[in-house]
C-alpha cells in the first residue's frame, strides 16, 4: 500500500480511539476504566496525553461502533446503547430498546453535542462519515433496525418523506440517515432492504459525487434498486449505492457477493472505501470456498479458501472509466485470507492514486 504524508482523517480518528487499550500506559486513571466505560482520547504529537473522555453506560453491551474525524480535528462517533448513557455532562435515555447515538467532540475533549436516534425497536449503528461536499459537512451514519414501520409513524424508523424507501420491508433493514453537523435535525433517512434480514454495517462516501455506499449481510432475495445478480448462499454480501439525498441508487451499484459451496454459506461485507477514481473497496468475510471467483484476485495474492466459517476476503470493484467499457460493480479483484480461522475482513479503503488498496484488521 501506497503512504502518503497526510494519513486519512478516518484512520487517524481510528488510532486515537485505540489509545483506550493502552490508557494505563499514558497515565488514565483505574477509575475511568470501571464499569465497562467507552473512552475517546487524542494525543498530541510530542506523543502526550490532550485529553480522555470518560462515556459510561447502564448497559452491558453499550458500543461505540463508527468514528470519523473531520478536516479541523473534530471526533465523530456513532454506536448503540441501552436505557441510558452520558457522554460528559449530557445523558441520553433511549426511546426502544437499543437506540443509536452520535456524539461530536471537540478538539479539547469537550463533547459539542450527543444525541439518540431510533424506534420504538432496537436499532443499532455501525459506522460514520462526513458528507464533505455540503454546506456543513453533514453526518452521515449507517446501521439496521428492527423497526416495522418508517417515519410516517410515530413510534417508525425516522425516515424521511421522499427517501427511497421510507417503509422497512422485512424483519430486519439497513439504513442511511444523514444528521445536521451540530446535530439538531435529520436531513434524510432511508432504510434498505428486501424480503429478509438486511445488515448494513460499512459506510463510505464517493467525495467526487457524494454518492454513499455501503455494505453488509442479506438474505433477502428481492434487494431493491435491481440488483445487477442474485442471492447463491444463506446468507450474502451486498453492495448498494445511493445518492447524495438519499433519494435514488446509483445506477448498477446494487450487487450481491457470495458462494453456494460449503453448507451454509455466510458471507458479510464489513468495511467499504472509495478512492477519488470511483473504485470501491470491500473487506469481510465468506463460509464458501467459491466466493464471487477468488481466481480473479491479482498474481501474488491469495487466491484459495482457508477452510474457515469465517475466511477473510477483499474485493475491488470499478465504476466507469474513461476508455473503458466497464461497468459499475465490475469486479476487479477478490482475495482471500491465507488462514483457516475466522479470519473476518473489518475494513477497506484506498490511497488517493486508485492504484493501492488497504483490506485491514480481522475483527
Amino acid at each position: 500500500m501506497l503512504v502518503e504524508e497526510t494519513m486519512h482523517p478516518r484512520l487517524v480518528a481510528f488510532l486515537l480511539v485505540s489509545l483506550m487499550l493502552i490508557a494505563p500506559a499514558i497515565g488514565l486513571s483505574e477509575s475511568l476504566l470501571e464499569d465497562d466505560p467507552i473512552i475517546e482520547s487524542s494525543r498530541s504529537t510530542n506523543h502526550s496525553l490532550l485529553w480522555g473522555a470518560h462515556v459510561a453506560g447502564s448497559g452491558s453491551t453499550d458500543s461505540v461502533m463508527g468514528i470519523e474525524m473531520d478536516a479541523m480535528g473534530r471526533t465523530y462517533v456513532c454506536g448503540y446503547f441501552y436505557n441510558t448513557a452520558t457522554f460528559g455532562n449530557i445523558t441520553l435515555s433511549s426511546y426502544g430498546s437499543y437506540d443509536i447515538f452520535v456524539t461530536k467532540i471537540q478538539t479539547s475533549g469537550t463533547v459539542s453535542f450527543s444525541t439518540y436516534l431510533g424506534s420504538a425497536s432496537s436499532d443499532y449503528a455501525q459506522d460514520v462519515a462526513l458528507l464533505t461536499s455540503s454546506e456543513n459537512n453533514d453526518i452521515v451514519i449507517s446501521g439496521y433496525t428492527y423497526s416495522s414501520s418508517g417515519g410516517s409513524s410515530a413510534t417508525g424508523f425516522p425516515t424521511t418523506s421522499g427517501a427511497f424507501l421510507e417503509t422497512p420491508n422485512s424483519y430486519v433493514d439497513g439504513y442511511i440517515l444523514r444528521l445536521k453537523n451540530d446535530g439538531s435535525s435529520i436531513v434524510a433517512c432511508t432504510v434498505f432492504g428486501g424480503n429478509s434480514y438486511d445488515y448494513a454495517y460499512g459506510m463510505t462516501v464517493d467525495t467526487d459525487t457524494d454518492d454513499i455506499y455501503i455494505t453488509g449481510r442479506t438474505n433477502s432475495t428481492d434487494l431493491p434498486g435491481s440488483p445487477t445478480n442474485s442471492l447463491t448462499g444463506t446468507y450474502d454480501t451486498f453492495v448498494a449505492g445511493l445518492n447524495a439525498t438519499l433519494t435514488s441508487v446509483v445506477t448498477d451499484s446494487v450487487r450481491y457477493a457470495g458462494g453456494a459451496t460449503g453448507g451454509v454459506t455466510d458471507e458479510s461485507g464489513k468495511g467499504i472505501g472509495a478512492d477519488e477514481d470511483g473504485n470501491i473497496y470491500v473487506a469481510g468475510y465468506t463460509a464458501a470456498s467459491d466466493f464471487d471467483s477468488l481466481t480473479n484476485s491479482p498474481p501474488g495474492l491469495y487466491q484459495t479458501y482457508g477452510g474457515s466459517k469465517k475466511d477473510g476476503w477483499g474485493w475491488g470493484r470499478r465504476t466507469m472509466l474513461p476508455a473503458e467499457d466497464v461497468r459499475v460493480g465490475d469486479t476487479v479483484w477478490v482475495v482471500a485470507s491465507p488462514a483457516a480461522a475466522a479470519d473476518a475482513g473489518a475494513s477497506a479503503s484506498a490511497d488517493a492514486d486508485a492504484d493501492a488498496a488497504d483490506v485491514n484488521a480481522p475483527r
